[in-house]
């Protein structure tokens, strides 16, 4: 959406240059203010943030921070005097377009519609920008847990892939998305061995057919805790961390939590949310390494998980 949303105000700016005064030198100016904008936030930004800086934008622990909420502040031990110059390309050439808004003379419906494309394009790209904030932020967690991670806890990451094996062998994008048979889901278990060295193992759940619900969820993190106590004894605590899909933080799979605890004598600590980019990152790089435990599971139909409190 943040991308498009560049596209949307280099067309108004191409309205503007072309159609109503201003010139195209101006035009081109501003459109190539806009593509170093993109690119930095595609690009540079990811790697400008940090937990203290004294750029405001650049401070994790500042930007995250919610003033009406104590819960949710955090303070810094220093001020917020620095500025960016490619953090201030955008809003300084937004600026720029808005007022070239104000002096156009053009008919008031093509104002009225180029105000409002302007608006929400800026709109968008400072969502886009917030994104990225929370997704650095989000991945420095998951670089804390693997830093306190020994041979008696495990790191898990979970997501749905696409549907299992292609119906044909060339398909078109209908065919090829949204399929109806085969929905598997991956486990991606991360622990460190007595050596302190990283280990990795997969769980693949097929199924037959199955809805992509919070039923399915907690039956699955439930299989593959079972599992855990069996093939890695010694794993005590785990660590959970999936992406935002509603069956993964609805009310039925977080109080199935404590259930699957009991159930399983495994310790939940944590359950986190991802960025799903990442998670798709983190995922299909395990996909078909040596070692991979799959699980078939038919669910019979009802069958709604295991939160019976």
């Amino acid at each position: 959406m943040g991308g498009q949303a560049f596209d949307d105000l280099e067309n108004v700016v191409d309205m503007l240059g072309d159609r109503y005064g201003k010139d195209l030198a101006w035009a081109k100016q501003t459109n190539q203010k806009l593509k170093d904008a993109k690119r930095y936030l595609k690009g540079d930004y990811k790697i400008h943030i940090s937990s203290n800086s004294e750029v405001a934008d650049h401070c994790r622990t500042y930007a995250l921070s919610f003033p009406n909420d104590e819960n949710y502040t955090n303070s810094c031990d220093h001020e917020h005097k620095g500025k960016c110059d490619r953090c201030s390309i955008f809003p300084e050439t937004l600026a720029d377009i808005c007022a070239s808004l104000e002096e156009v003379n053009c008919p008031l419906e093509e104002k009225e519609n180029m105000e409002y494309v302007t608006t929400q394009a800026a709109q968008h790209i400072r969502s886009w920008k917030a994104h990225i904030l929370r997704s650095i932020n989000q991945d420095a967690a998951r670089h804390d847990i693997l830093k306190v991670l020994d041979s008696h806890s495990a790191l898990i990451v979970l997501d749905w892939a696409m549907k299992f094996i292609p119906r044909k062998y060339r398909e078109s994008q209908r065919d090829w998305f949204a399929k109806r048979g085969l929905p598997w889901h991956i486990a991606v278990l991360t622990k460190k061995n007595d050596d302190g060295d990283l280990q990795v193992l997969t769980f693949l759940d097929l199924f037959k057919s199955s809805s992509q619900d919070s039923g399915a969820v907690v039956a699955i993190i439930h299989d593959v805790l079972s599992q855990l106590s069996t093939i890695a004894p010694d794993v005590h605590t785990v660590y959970l961390r999936q992406d935002n899909a509603g069956c993964y933080h609805s009310a039925l799979a977080l109080l199935s939590l404590p259930t699957i605890e009991r159930s399983t004598g495994i310790q939940i600590r944590r359950n986190d949310i991802e960025n799903p980019e990442q998670m798709k990152a983190a995922i299909e790089s395990f996909e078909g390494i040596p070692g991979v435990k799959v699980t078939v599971c038919a669910l019979p139909p009802g069958v709604k998980g295991m939160a019976g409190e």
